[in-house]
């Protein structure tokens, strides 16, 4: 059975049927709340946010974390960068896939911090906050000229040409102002889990699709605001996009079902609740293994003593920028160029440092098991 409602519109002189959603408190009548499975979600929540304080690198996790989840939710949007274009555009502007690509990956960073700082700031999670990081995200990349920051005045469409064959047609631009106002409201309403209240959500902002582009990024970037809003997890170190990007299409039958019937409200939950699981639990492993790593290879460098010096300088340095170029690290260790060829070379012999550029000049070298675990 259907619920929300449908209104006809015309469309380049097209019949169009849009969705108009119920609002949350509506929706809230068909959840049966499980409070075994919330319960053992949470747990693995904890286990993640409790890590922050035990490892001796956690700010090295959230700046690795962060990127990771930029470029998959990125990569749901059909953008080709990988992690190694992440870190080499952000130091050095270099990218082996089309720059907007790497850069749309770079915005989501970018409001992703901002959003957390606003938030730490004490400005409330609400409509303002969302239309500011929605201009950072559209800043100088495809869909920049689509009204950034703007909530929209025509209509769009998800999948298809244009409307009459769309996959989806959210609500017509004038029901956007009510939608979104309620939907902040229902952000600061009591009594409901906190698990729940996000994965409604985030639902529910996909289906509004307020903004004419980067809905997608802007929902997925929600559900990490709302995670730190709501003091389930305190630092950015959950990437759920990896779990959506591997069941891309689970994700959007989902989403749709959600619209359409009353058991695909609670069908909708229970995948987002998977998805925090298991993404807390991978997020957690990687962390010990990561850390585990690191650990590993600082003590065997250590124990090559002064011959490797300059090599343990250069890892120390490679821990918190896992990709650098040869200059950059002479510059920054203040020793000459010679000095780092010697060192590299030792790095590559111990197998902890990659060339990845195949170039005669200009080569960057990435520290490699650890960007290896972070790709798994």
């Amino acid at each position: 059975m259907h619920h929300g409602s449908y209104k006809i519109t015309a469309f380049n002189d097209e019949e169009v049927k849009a969705y108009i959603p119920p609002n949350l408190e509506e929706i809230l009548q068909y959840i049966d709340i499980d409070s075994n499975r919330i319960g053992k979600v949470s747990y693995f929540l904890g286990k993640l946010d409790a890590i922050c304080d035990v490892l001796p690198e956690t700010n090295l996790f959230i700046y690795l974390y962060v990127r990771k989840e930029a470029l998959l939710s990125s990569q749901i949007e059909g953008t080709q960068s990988s992690l190694i274009d992440v870190f080499s555009y952000e130091n050095y502007k270099v990218s082996s896939t089309p720059i907007y690509d790497v850069e749309e990956v770079t915005n989501y960073i970018k409001a992703l911090n901002e959003g957390i700082s606003l938030l730490n700031n004490k400005l409330p999670l609400c409509n303002r906050l969302l239309k500011t990081l929605h201009r950072i995200l559209m800043q100088g990349v495809r869909g920049e000229n689509k009204f950034p920051g703007e909530f929209r005045k025509s209509q769009n469409w998800i999948g298809g040409t244009r409307p009459s064959n769309a996959i989806f047609v959210p609500p017509p631009f004038e029901h956007v102002d009510k939608l979104m106002s309620d939907m902040e409201k229902f952000i600061h309403k009591d009594k409901i889990p906190p698990l729940v209240k996000i994965a409604l959500l985030h639902a529910q902002f996909e289906t509004i699709h307020p903004f004419l582009d980067g809905n997608g990024r802007l929902g997925r970037l929600l559900i990490t605001l709302l995670l730190h809003e709501y003091k389930v997890i305190r630092a950015p170190i959950l990437y759920l996009s990896y779990y959506l990007k591997s069941k891309q299409n689970e994700y959007y039958r989902h989403l749709q079902n959600f619209r359409e019937t009353q058991n695909g409200i609670m069908e909708w939950l229970n995948f987002f609740l998977d998805a925090l699981e298991y993404s807390a639990a991978d997020a957690f492993n990687k962390a010990i293994k990561l850390e585990r790593l690191i650990k590993d290879d600082t003590l065997n460098l250590r124990k090559k003593g002064n011959s490797h010096k300059v090599a343990l300088n250069i890892f120390n340095i490679m821990k918190k920028q896992p990709i650098v170029s040869m200059p950059d690290l002479a510059q920054k260790l203040n020793v000459t160029l010679h000095t780092v060829i010697r060192a590299i070379k030792q790095l590559e012999a111990l197998d902890l440092v990659k060339e990845i550029t195949d170039k005669k000049s200009n080569r960057l070298y990435s520290y490699k098991k650890y960007i290896y675990i972070l790709n798994e």
